[in-house]
């Protein structure tokens, strides 16, 4: 299963296959108890919802499951 993870800094990370889960964020974590093979971070410092919205647009359809996280409401 591939998950896609987006939002602003709060799921900033890096692509790539899970192999630890010991030095892992939340996001990993995450991912490894819904048994996912990878984990994929379309996050980004300061991102507007605006932002997020268009990142889901053009990559959704590559994943199983995405996961949208916002965690100010400011950035509606």
């Amino acid at each position: 299963m591939k998950i896609a993870v987006y939002g602003d800094s709060y799921v900033d990370g890096r692509t790539g296959r899970l192999k630890d889960d010991s030095q892992q964020g939340w996001h990993h974590l995450l991912a490894l108890k819904l048994g996912a093979d990878t984990v994929d971070h379309y996050g980004r410092g300061g991102a507007s919802f605006f932002y997020t919205y268009n990142q889901i647009l053009a990559t959704h359809h590559q994943y199983d499951q995405i996961i949208v996280a916002v965690t100010e409401p400011t950035r509606y």
